[in-house]
């Protein structure tokens, strides 16, 4: 198999190039989480919608708010 002068020093063991730590690890992990249960919260809202109104004891559209609110967030941090 033919490899260019980059593939080889990186397949030979170039020190310059590192491999992940451990803690590049963790970050991809609580990145992973945090996009699982925002896109759990965004499909599930619906099921969730009548347990939120009667909690907060508010209407429909004061509690579609709390998803609207997240969503934005959400994208703005992005």
């Amino acid at each position: 198999m033919l490899c260019s002068t980059a593939c080889r020093r990186c397949c030979n063991g170039d020190p310059s190039h590192k491999k992940d730590s451990a803690w590049a690890w963790i970050v991809c992990l609580a990145a992973a989480t945090n996009l699982a249960f925002s896109s759990g919260l965004v499909y599930s809202f619906g099921v969730l919608l009548p347990v939120f109104m009667d909690y907060f004891k508010e209407s429909r559209e004061n509690t579609g708010k709390l998803l609207n609110s997240e969503t934005t967030l959400g994208i703005a941090c992005e």
